[in-house]
């Protein structure tokens, strides 16, 4: 049964990469939508994105209020920075999360 939605509804997704298919659909049925990543190990949600267009990457966000987000390649070294905005991706992120979980 499709859901229709409402101009007043704020949407959080949160727990696994979000689809582009999937946050276009919620774009057409709600106010907003916000994509939001925290590793397991948080048990909480660690970064946060307002999603305004599924065209193009998704991306995880901006750490939330004091907290830090240090996004490591697949060496657990630092990604590069680009435009001011570090170059997440939820693959990365996940590594960066069980890299220090596990140190």
């Amino acid at each position: 049964m499709p859901v229709s939605g409402s101009a007043g509804l704020k949407l959080l997704c949160g727990g696994e990469a979000l689809p582009r298919d999937l946050a276009q659909a919620l774009l057409t049925r709600c106010g907003e939508v916000w994509n939001l990543y925290g590793p397991t190990e948080t048990t909480v949600w660690s970064t946060i994105e307002r999603i305004t267009s599924a065209d193009g990457p998704l991306s995880i966000g901006r750490p939330i209020a004091n907290t830090q987000v240090f996004v490591l390649d697949a060496n657990r070294d630092l990604c590069p920075r680009a435009g001011g905005r570090s170059c997440a991706s939820v693959a990365p992120a996940w590594r960066a999360a069980t890299s220090v979980a596990n140190n």
